[in-house]
C-alpha cells in the first residue's frame, strides 16, 4: 500500500512540474513602461579565424513609436520555463550563437540568443516548443523596428 502511495505521489509531481514547464509565460513585463528602452544587437562572426562581432546600440524614449512597436511585438510572444530554470544558472554559453539580442529597461533585462534560450531577469528559459523557429521571428521583427 505504502508503495503505491508513493509511486503515486511521484508520478503526481512529475505531472506537475511538466505543466508547470509548458505553461507559457507573457513577456508583458519584459520591459518597464516609464524607463527608457535600450536595445543591443551583437552579430557574431569569425572571420579568417579570428572573431568580427558587430555591434549596434538603440534608445528608445517610452514615449517614442519604437518603443510602442517593441511592447506589441513582446506582447505577441511568450516563453516557457526549461529545466535550466529551476537548475541552473543564468549564464548561457555562446557555442553556435550567431546573434544576440539585448533588451534593457531599468531593473528588467531580456537576453536572446538565436538558439532559442533567453535569459529574463536572469533566469534561463526558452521560446516556443522546439527549435529556435519563433526566437528568430522574434528577434527579426524587433530588429526591422529598431533598424528603420
Amino acid at each position: 500500500m505504502k508503495k503505491k502511495i508513493i509511486i503515486s505521489l511521484l508520478g503526481l509531481a512529475i505531472v506537475i512540474l511538466v505543466m508547470v514547464s509548458l505553461w507559457p509565460l507573457s513577456f508583458s513585463r519584459g520591459i518597464a513602461v516609464n524607463t527608457e528602452l535600450w536595445v543591443q544587437i551583437i552579430d557574431v562572426a569569425i572571420e579568417n579565424g579570428m572573431p568580427n562581432n558587430s555591434v549596434n546600440d538603440y534608445r528608445f524614449r517610452p514615449d517614442s513609436e519604437g518603443f510602442e512597436q517593441i511592447q506589441q511585438i513582446l506582447n505577441k510572444y511568450s516563453f516557457r520555463r526549461s529545466f535550466r530554470t529551476f537548475f541552473g544558472d543564468a549564464e548561457l554559453n555562446g557555442r553556435g550563437v550567431n546573434c544576440w539580442l539585448f533588451l534593457f529597461s531599468g531593473e528588467r533585462n531580456i537576453l536572446i540568443g538565436d538558439k532559442g534560450v533567453i535569459i529574463v531577469n536572469n533566469s534561463v528559459y526558452r521560446i516556443g516548443y522546439g527549435g529556435n523557429k519563433k526566437t528568430l521571428e522574434l528577434m527579426s521583427e524587433i530588429r526591422s523596428v529598431v533598424e528603420q
